[in-house]
């Protein structure tokens, strides 16, 4: 007799489901923990299948409540990956675990941190545990070994996880879940700013900066990161700070709330305007920091990313923006930089023109900033194309 052991490390990669059940033995989730991002494998203990983090709990049931009575079934589970640049062009079987499970007392709970080398789930006996799956040592497999080993991790792609009970010899419960890893490495500053050694450089014409990084997927639920991303702006003062960190690390004008490390942004973002509130106004003249914080789950807990720091001024020069300039910034991002020198730039047509009024004409149609700016967002994601634009003074 064996324990139940091992529902195991394909269970620990879950995010969502489906079920179909029709016959006798049936499951539930309970629940499930789909923030977790990485999946490590030194959270889990080879030899015994014990996990050191919470997350899942199933319930499995007699439908007709009949357990004294209740007939013995087979638990199969089946991993299947989907990842083209590793050699999974199709969902692929990675493995495939079965164990009978008889005597049957009571429903049965089954958390992931139960599922020991050397505990029984209460109220019921497990037998003929077997694991079958692909041989890691096949070249064609070469590329998801070594990206395994190597990161000590589960590789990027899709998971599929289909958990099966069948009653004699059909399957009386279905229950399909998958997964979407893709752990985030690397998140890379762009502008404004650069070191503290170019910073005369690195100067903005405006109080209301466009801030601009590189940033690699994180992986989503329903159209939302799983990943937390913030930013973080703060005055840099010469002769106090003697480096960026101290800089980054004293008061911040964004956020305004001290006790909030960092501004949220959309974790699958890579551009981000200044508010014009929640925030102290930047000032002509005087330098600035700026880095950004991404955090996400994973099986060893939360992991925590941190920028480079940039360091940029803020000009002062003949012509310097007034409050308007986040104004302006919305309409160079919309109409690209080439065709907004021409228009504002100097000597152009509109070079020195101001704004009033709180809102934009788009269309025939008003609109405050703050709706335009989402406008610009998405279409620097790619979300909206513009297909043809005019400016009239």
């Amino acid at each position: 007799m064996r324990p139940f052991a091992a529902l195991l490390f394909a269970s620990l990669l879950t995010f969502s489901f489906s079920s179909d059940c029709d016959g006798d033995w049936q499951f539930e989730e309970l629940y499930f923990n789909d923030q977790i991002v990485a999946y490590y494998l030194s959270a889990i203990d080879m030899d015994t299948g014990a996990q050191n983090f919470d997350l899942f709990q199933y319930r499995i049931f007699n439908a007709n409540d009949e357990y004294s009575q209740a007939d013995d079934f087979d638990f199969e589970f089946t991993i299947q990956i989907f990842s083209p640049q590793l050699g999974f062009e199709d969902f692929t079987n990675f493995g495939v675990l079965r164990a009978r499970v008889f005597d049957v007392q009571h429903e049965l709970l089954v958390r992931n941190t139960d599922l020991t080398g050397e505990t029984l789930v209460e109220g019921a006996l497990i037998d003929n545990v077997s694991w079958d799956s692909i041989d890691l040592a096949d070249d064609r497999y070469d590329a998801f070994a070594s990206v395994m080993l190597q990161n000590s991790r589960l590789p990027d792609g899709i998971y599929r996880f289909i958990s099966r009970l069948i009653h004699d010899g059909s399957v009386s419960c279905e229950l399909v879940q998958t997964l979407e890893v893709y752990e985030p490495a690397y998140l890379d500053l762009l502008s404004p700013g650069g070191s503290l050694d170019a910073v005369e450089e690195t100067t903005v014409r405006t109080t209301y900066p466009v801030f601009n990084w590189n940033a690699d997927y994180c992986a989503e639920i329903d159209g939302k990161s799983k990943c937390s991303l913030g930013i973080r702006v703060c005055e840099y003062k010469p002769g106090i700070h003697n480096s960026l960190s101290d800089a980054i690390n004293d008061m911040s004008v964004l956020p305004l709330v001290q006790t909030d490390e960092y501004y949220p942004i959309d974790g699958n973002l890579n551009v981000f305007q200044y508010p014009t509130t929640a925030a102290l106004d930047l000032q002509p003249g005087k330098l600035y920091v700026w880095q950004l914080r991404r955090e996400f789950e994973t099986t060893l807990g939360r992991e925590e990313q941190l920028s480079e720091i940039f360091i940029f001024r803020i000009d002062t020069g003949v012509g310097q923006w007034t409050s308007n300039s986040a104004y302006l910034e919305v309409i160079r991002a919309l109409l690209g930089d080439g065709q907004y020198t021409t228009f504002f730039g100097p000597g152009g047509s509109l070079d020195g023109y101001t704004l009033s009024g709180p809102n934009f004409n788009l269309n025939g149609e008003d609109l405050p900033l703050q709706q335009l700016t989402r406008i610009r967002e998405e279409i620097q994601t790619q979300d909206l194309e513009i297909t043809g634009a005019e400016v009239q003074p």
